[in-house]
């Protein structure tokens, strides 16, 4: 009797271990994939966001280039027109 009462309590602790390891290795599982997709969603956010910082730094590169040449092209116009006009006297 006492060596059917010592396996059960074998048997109940055992059984009783590898419950619980289960369930918290499920929920380590879960943990961990809540952390991987949070971490993916941080990284798509940063890589949208530096994207984005880029683009923007383009558009404004390339308006000041737009703007250099119109001035140049300005200021060249007007010294052939002056230069007409000397040829012209």
């Amino acid at each position: 009797m006492k060596k059917l009462i010592a396996i059960l309590a074998v048997t109940i602790s055992v059984t009783a271990c590898n419950n619980g390891s289960t369930e918290s290795a499920a929920a380590a599982t879960d943990t961990a994939a809540a952390t991987a997709a949070a971490a993916v969603d941080t990284a798509s956010k940063m890589v949208s966001a530096a994207t984005d910082s880029a683009s923007k730094m383009v558009s404004a590169a390339t308006d000041s280039a737009s703007k250099m040449v119109n001035k140049a092209a300005d200021s060249a116009t007007k010294m052939v027109d002056k230069a007409a006009e000397k040829a012209k006297k």
